[in-house]
């Protein structure tokens, strides 16, 4: 398996349906979270910095557009005439689940010229369509004409691993496409090397370029994508791929603004501490992914990214020696600047799907 190399762009798949790959950030929009159940704060986290790369594979496939082609002479477009939408979630084809581009290859090659019936949501509402089958005379193939995603990866920072819950979260803010959080139907971890670091300038956000290597390099599980990032299950070999520290955890109550550091990965995969300055501290915003502000002053990060990339989501803020959020957003005026969500908003959403590990578990 070849490494896949993390880019924001449109990548097409040996089977000519596209994949779309976004880097951490996945979204710059921001979210305001719901409050989540109430969990008693751990005393300490594992705290990491390590880049890491995040597939997740989605409920269905996602409609990206429509491609028109010959079939007996005659010119069709048969997503578009059976009524299929850009943006909709095709789950089921005939009954048959559908999860991937290949899936979806498969059950409308078996069909011929028939008839398929289409199980979609479209505004999280569920539609059923009837879209007719063509044989191109180009290849010879049975189509439907649509161009599709299958699944969302990126690379973005791993922000801490909870030991008494045996989860990890990651990201800090929910991976979002067209209609809002992206609906999964699993996902998956990798350990990732960073090769190089586009800087961000006001109006153009940079970005971090990596790889990371499937399936040789799955080291977790994602088990939720909500609005305050990425949270899954650890293997047996995740304390040895990230980087991990332990660190006192403060209460959103208490995080003052002043002086902090940030804990991030701009080159290779070791994570470095950065200088910034916590400018807000919202504290009306503790279930927000933007309850903190922050401004990146470390003279040496600004000089390798210009301040808070793509690929930076994630990472930890720490003062005072304890961990008190990650880094969520940046500004699109002004590079240096950015949010943050506060660290107990993460753990107890990351508690809130997870089993207790230990004696408590089942």
């Amino acid at each position: 398996m070849y490494p896949h190399k993390i880019k924001y762009s449109l990548k097409k798949s040996c089977l000519g349906i596209l994949v779309l790959f976004l880097t951490c950030s996945f979204s710059m929009h921001g979210f305001y979270a719901r409050e989540p159940a109430a969990y008693e704060i751990p005393g300490t986290l594992m705290v990491s910095g390590s880049p890491v790369g995040i597939r997740l594979e989605g409920e269905g496939v996602t409609v990206l557009g429509f491609v028109g082609f010959m079939s007996g002479g005659t010119f069709v477009n048969p997503g578009v005439h059976g009524g299929l939408l850009a943006g909709d979630c095709i789950l089921k084809v005939d009954g048959q689940n559908v999860h991937s581009s290949e899936e979806l290859r498969q059950v409308v090659s078996s069909s011929k010229d028939g008839r398929l019936t289409v199980l979609l949501r479209r505004d999280k509402k569920e539609v059923t369509l009837l879209v007719q089958v063509y044989k191109d005379d180009e290849n010879g193939e049975y189509r439907i004409g649509v161009w599709v995603r299958d699944g969302v990866t990126g690379i973005g920072t791993m922000t801490f691993y909870d030991p008494e819950y045996g989860c990890f979260a990651a990201l800090g803010h929910g991976i979002s496409g067209e209609n809002g959080l992206v609906p999964m139907a699993g996902g998956r971890i990798s350990k990732v090397t960073i090769l190089d670091a586009i800087p961000g300038r006001p109006g153009a956000p940079g970005e971090l370029k990596g790889f990371f290597p499937e399936p040789a390099g799955v080291v977790g599980t994602v088990c939720r994508n909500c609005e305050c990032g990425v949270m899954g299950t650890c293997e047996d070999c995740f304390c040895k791929v990230f980087a991990l520290q332990e660190y006192p955890v403060m209460p959103g109550s208490k995080v003052h603004t002043g002086s902090a550091y940030i804990l991030s990965t701009v080159c290779g995969d070791t994570p470095e501490l950065y200088t910034v300055e916590i400018t807000a501290t919202l504290k009306d915003r503790i279930y927000d992914t933007k309850g903190l502000t922050v401004k990146i002053t470390d003279e040496r990060l600004i000089a390798k990214t210009g301040g808070i990339v793509q690929g930076m989501s994630g990472s930890p803020i720490l003062q005072d020696g304890c961990i008190v959020g990650a880094i969520t957003h940046v500004t699109m005026k002004d590079p240096t600047v950015g949010y943050g969500i506060y660290i107990e908003n993460m753990i107890a959403h990351a508690r809130e799907v997870m089993p207790r590990a230990g004696k408590d578990a089942a």
